[in-house]
Parts: C-alpha cells; structure tokens; sequence
C-alpha cells in the first residue's frame, strides 16, 4: 500500500502459505518476504516489485530476517533455529557467512538465533524462542517465547547462562517484539489472546 494514500501498489501471491516477516532495505530498493514455505523472497521496489531472488536454505518456516546496512546481504532464521546468510541480488547462500559476515554492520536485530544472543540459550528456551529485538542503543535485548513472558537481557548477550529481567505478559505464547524508535517503549504481541501491549523502560542500568 501506498503509506500516504492507502491505494494498493502491489498484489501477489508468490509464497502460497502465511507471511511471518516482511521488510524493506536500508536503501529503500528491495522487499523481503519470509513466509510459512520456508523461503525469502526478494522483490525489486524500481521495478514494480518484480521478484528478483529467492533464499532457499531453510527447511522450515522463517521467523526473522534482518538486512545489512549496505542492503547487500540478508541474515535470517527458521523454526529450527537455523542461522543462514543470502546474498540479496541473486539469493546465493553464503554457507560461511557466520565468519565472513563477522564484521558486517546489521541494520536491525530480530534474528534470535546469533552470535550476539548466544548466552541466552539455554536448551529449553531454544525451542521455545519465537522473536527478538534490540533497542537501537544495542543496550538491551527483549525476547519473546512460546511462555507467552517477556525477557529482557543485556546487549550482546555472550555470556552462558546469562539471567533476564522477566516480566509477565500473555496469557499464551507470545508471537513479536519490538523496541520503539526512541527506545522508550516495548511492543509485545500475543497469540491467542490477540493482545498488542506497551512496555515502558524505566531504566538501562
């Protein structure tokens, strides 16, 4: 849609399950989908969104994809907490990406399954994770899980075992989280409850 009109600038129906991640790039050239059918598809904005690559790597459903500052590559993972690296232009895993990557400045990062979020993961809360954030200071780290609670640890979380502030939301599993612009606030969303909830952060200590 158009932001300021509403009107309609693009239909598809190139992925045939449910959407569960959708982005533009920093530049403002490229559109990402990450979808129920285990791909990302990338769309070219200039173009009239006229499909231009897809990452294939994953064997389950995506849950988070995140950009590169310079647009050129895409981070995302699955279900099955798979961490894969794509080239945005063409789709091309980069299967090294974890270390040839290891320098690249993101753009955002809901990807729960990195580096930088490795001393939260304990067994249990790696199965149950569904969505990531850090506040644009990259203080904080807020995660959401299958709980329904929101956690909130310490940016980058490296540390094994590392202890959250936890904070009782949903009633059932929550499904994202994001930080405001500002860092103010956090949003939760739920899953069966259907509820949207604001968070404010009082401190950063």
């Amino acid at each position: 849609l158009n932001a300021e009109t509403l009107e309609i600038v693009h239909e598809g129906r190139d992925s045939r399950e449910w959407i569960h991640v959708a982005k533009f790039s920093p530049d403002g050239k490229l559109f990402i989908v990450g979808s129920e059918d285990k791909e990302i598809l990338v769309y070219d904005i200039a173009k009239g969104f006229k499909l231009k690559s897809k990452c294939q790597k994953h064997k389950s459903p995506i849950i988070a994809c995140d950009f590169s500052k310079c647009s050129t590559w895409i981070r995302s993972n699955c279900g099955n907490n798979d961490l894969n690296y794509f080239r945005a232009g063409n789709g091309e895993v980069n299967a090294g990406g974890a270390s040839d990557l290891k320098d690249e400045e993101w753009e955002t990062f809901t990807a729960p399954c990195r580096w930088g979020t490795q001393g939260m993961w304990s067994n249990k809360q790696r199965r149950h994770t569904n969505a990531s954030d850090v506040s644009k200071d990259g203080r904080l780290l807020a995660v959401v899980s299958e709980s329904g609670n929101l956690e909130i640890f310490k940016h980058p979380c490296v540390d094994k075992g590392a202890t959250p502030i936890v904070v009782l939301a949903h009633s059932c599993h929550a499904t994202s989280v994001r930080f405001s612009v500002d860092g103010k606030y956090i949003y939760t969303v739920g899953g069966r409850d259907r509820l949207m909830m604001q968070w404010r952060v009082t401190s950063v200590e």
